[in-house]
Formats: C-alpha cells, structure tokens, sequence
C-alpha cells in the first residue's frame, strides 16, 4: 500500500501539510471497531527537555467474527481481544 506522503512531490511540499497527512493516514489505519480506540499523538521528552513529535498507535489485530450470522474481519485491539475470551470461558 502506497504510503500518501510518498504520493506527493516532496519539492512542493511544505512541513505542515506532510505532518497533516501523516496524521490521516494513522487515523484511518489504528482503530479498534470494538471501543474506537485510535492512535494518540504527543510529545516525548528527553531528560534534557527536547520535545520531538511522536504517536502512540494501539495493538491492533485483524480477527475473523461472525456479526449477525455473517463472517466478517475486524480489526480489534488486544485489550477487546482479551475481554471477549474472558466472556466465553
């Protein structure tokens, strides 16, 4: 799959607009349909006090799941995962 940063011309583009686009594509990609938890973007900070940009992205896991008598694939996150096979037992 062809990464949207790579998709534009990096001699026109501006910081902002590849910082934009990054975050739509980690929107789209990282989310739970269970819980809708998604992908979190934040700063680290070194000991010496330097920010840098960074995000934290969720476990997620493609499963197959029967939904109202259809299989179907869904994309859950660990913790959901875990949740729904302490529920069977």
């Amino acid at each position: 799959m062809l990464h949207p940063v790579d998709a534009v011309e990096k001699t026109r583009c501006d910081k902002v607009v590849l910082k934009i686009l990054r975050k739509v594509w980690y929107r789209n990609m990282a989310k739970c349909e269970v819980c809708g938890k998604g992908v979190v973007f934040g700063e680290s900070v070194s000991h010496s006090n330097r920010h840098s940009h960074r995000t934290w992205k969720p476990n997620i896991r493609k499963v197959k799941a029967v939904v109202n008598g259809t299989p179907k694939t869904m994309s859950v996150c660990a913790r959901c995962l875990r949740t729904m096979r302490k529920a069977e037992q």
